[in-house]
């Protein structure tokens, strides 16, 4: 019995210098103090175990003041950095007094705060909060103080007993957080900079796409970071990884430059993050974007901070097109399924442009109602490159906010050399060639490029055709060489692998060689048989479509078609419906659609004339760069990325190019069913437009 009492008393002890070990060290106040930015600080350095409310404690200041003034990426403390303590009792004259002996202390309210995130601060409920303030029957108002019950943080480091018999735990090394709707682990990693492999560990059997309010944990990052790791995981590539992480291609590559194009599964490779620097003030900077971080304890996302501006003001718009010439190159106008050039001797009718113009206007005049303050200047500019060189010399131009136009390559070409000059935006609203966009930041280019094309294509082909049969088909060896090469290397590096019994990823067809003999030995009779016909020779498509449509009761057959069959008026709609024809396309307008029928009703009553296609183009150009404008300003690119409109003719999703501009990389995917056009394309979800 004797040796029972001895090691009681053994263990008690041992448990005692335990406790004394990890006991919270006091704060011995700092006799230094500094005059900065015209007010006088305490300079404290922080020791083991100290807080920061254990250190506003022993100075009689308020919490919130002292977080403050020492800002960071978490409410940790490294051990010996120095921090500033107000020795001018900040808001003294608003601020009510703490009482240390009561049951609560005094908060102020910051900006976009919410219950949630001071219930996870300070380490209390919900309901403990709305309980201290009569329920708060008014919500939070920033700037106002309430009360933070002390039930959890009058101690934050309670002392060991031995009744309780165990050590005291340490401090978590994550902090939760609640999803907003569409975010992605993917994104989280970035703004939070850990990996997401740190995110999955501490979320056992989360999905990557998130649901709103979804509370997960996230590990706090060191701070220094200027890249995460990936472990890289099955069918991954590079270009995936670039577009979940919304990064660039090139900057992962010049990170990891020894990676190859195909990644191994289980590989380790670095993902670069935005640079982030802290400033001497209480402000942030992460790449060009400044916004103040005062009173806040995480960092805002580029895409919050782009959720919370509106900024009205007045504009001014250039509209610049050829009112007395023939279309643009490349451009389909309306009655003209061929394309032109300007070199082209055939003209078509004079005020072929007035449509756009009287849609433009007609988005205009309803912006208006919203609240848009602009005035709107109208140049005629047609392919005279001497007429837009003297126009350039109007001083008036300087002081435009967004350029729309010209049409023409030579006046364009003109124009957007002095919008780069000048540091004003312009759009460019039909072309497709890629060289407008080089080595100027201010391009818009509405029309997707090709590569983007074949882009939309694998990503459907994965989503919706993962058990299919493919093949890709073309008239002869020779024909759109180039561009069909460019299709097998999207194919070859993007496509997933085919689920058995396919073994091979896709077969060629070239028809003026062996007519249907490749698709004859290599379709299934119990999947689907997917035919993507990259051409647009009109006899090929002729013979090719009625081959395949009599085969389709022996095999199941999809075909997919380019753009340009838009175009193609003598397709046999019975073939079309048949086949299940599918089309890619950059235009689509569903006249269904309710938001459709009232453009047509408003245009029929304003111009007295049905609207074509350059109708609707002019309206979606209007609203959706105008209304860009009235929310974020002239630099309004740095959020373009988060700012989806769901508009008449035209979806718009830009891309900033390396080097240059804005590209358009969006795609729709029609399907014939019925002898209609459906749109069966992942459409993007519409950003609210209103005043925060």
């Amino acid at each position: 019995m004797r040796q029972i009492r001895v090691l009681i008393i053994y263990f008690v002890l041992c448990f005692a210098g335990i406790n004394n070990a990890g006991a919270q060290e006091p704060v011995m106040r700092s006799n230094i103090t500094k005059h900065i930015d015209g007010k006088d600080f305490y300079l404290h350095e922080v020791k083991k175990g100290q807080t920061f409310y254990s250190i506003a404690r022993a100075y009689h200041v308020n919490l919130d003041e002292v977080k403050y003034y020492n800002p960071g990426p978490t409410n940790e403390l490294e051990i010996g950095r120095i921090i500033k303590i107000p020795a001018f009792k900040p808001g003294a004259e608003n601020a009510p007094a703490n009482d240390e002996n009561a049951g609560y202390i005094m908060h102020k309210v910051r900006p976009k705060a919410t219950l949630y995130s001071l219930s996870i601060e300070f380490d209390v409920s919900i309901e403990g909060i709305k309980a201290a303030n009569d329920g708060l029957p008014n919500g939070l108002k920033e700037g106002t103080f309430i009360k933070i019950p002390k039930s959890r943080i009058s101690n934050p480091e309670p002392e060991f007993t031995v009744a309780h018999q165990e050590q005291q735990k340490p401090q978590k090394d994550y902090f939760e957080y609640q999803a907003r709707d569409r975010e992605t682990l993917y994104e989280l990693a970035i703004k939070y900079r850990v990996s997401i492999d740190s995110i999955y560990h501490l979320n056992p059997g989360i999905d990557e796409q998130l649901k709103n309010e979804q509370i997960i944990k996230i590990p706090y990052p060191s701070g220094d970071e200027v890249s995460i790791g990936h472990k890289v995981r099955k069918r991954q590539t590079v270009n995936r990884l670039a577009r979940k992480y919304n990064v660039d291609v090139e900057a992962i590559k010049n990170i990891n430059p020894y990676i190859s194009r195909h990644l191994v599964e289980g590989q380790v490779i670095n993902i670069p993050l935005p640079d982030l620097q802290i400033a001497t003030s209480t402000e942030l900077y992460i790449k060009d974007t400044l916004y103040s971080a005062a009173r806040h304890d995480t960092l805002l996302s580029q895409k919050d901070i782009c959720a919370g501006m509106w900024q009205p003001g007045k504009l001014k718009i250039a509209l610049m097109l050829p009112f007395f010439l023939p279309g643009p190159d490349g451009a389909e106008v309306s009655g003209i399924v061929e394309n032109e050039s300007e070199d082209s001797p055939e003209y078509i009718k004079s005020f072929t442009f007035i449509q756009f113009y009287e849609g433009f206007m007609m988005a205009v005049d309803s912006l208006k109602k919203l609240g848009l303050n602009a005035e709107v200047y109208v140049y005629s500019v047609d392919d005279d490159i001497n007429k837009t060189k003297q126009l350039v010399q109007n001083p008036e131009l300087k002081q435009m906010d967004l350029i729309v136009g010209p049409v023409y390559s030579s006046s364009f070409a003109i124009m957007a050399n002095f919008a780069r000059q000048h540091n004003i935006h312009i759009v460019n609203p039909f072309t497709g060639r890629g060289e407008i966009i080089r080595d100027n930041p201010y391009v818009f280019k509405l029309t997707p490029s090709l590569e983007q094309q074949f882009n939309t294509l694998v990503k459907y082909l994965n989503r919706s055709h993962s058990r299919s049969q493919i093949f890709i088909a073309k008239h002869n060896p020779y024909r759109d060489e180039i561009d069909f090469n460019l299709l097998r290397s999207a194919l070859d590096k993007d496509l997933d692998s085919r689920h058995a019994p396919f073994t091979d990823l896709y077969h060629e067809i070239i028809y003026s060689r062996d007519s249907a003999y490749t698709f004859l030995h290599n379709a299934s009779v119990d999947h689907e048989n997917v035919v993507i016909t990259f051409s647009d020779d009109k006899v090929f498509i002729l013979d090719f479509m009625r081959e395949l449509n009599e085969l389709r009761d022996t095999f199941p057959i999809t075909v997919i078609g380019v753009p340009e069959w838009k175009k193609i008026d003598f397709l046999e709609l019975e073939y079309l419906d048949n086949l299940k024809t599918e089309i890619i396309s950059d235009t689509y307008v569903d006249y269904n659609s309710h938001w459709v029928r009232q453009f047509v009703m408003g245009f029929r009553q304003t111009y007295q004339t049905e609207p074509q296609d350059y109708a609707y183009r002019g309206y979606d150009i209007a609203w959706y760069f105008l209304s860009a404008l009235m929310k974020y300003g002239v630099k309004f690119e740095d959020c373009i990325n988060y700012y989806d409109k769901d508009l008449l003719q035209l979806t718009l999703d830009f891309g900033k190019t390396p080097t240059g501009g804005f590209e358009n990389q969006f795609w729709y995917m029609l399907r014939m069913r019925d002898f209609k056009f459906h749109d069966i394309s992942v459409r993007i979800e519409d950003t609210e437009f209103k005043k925060p």
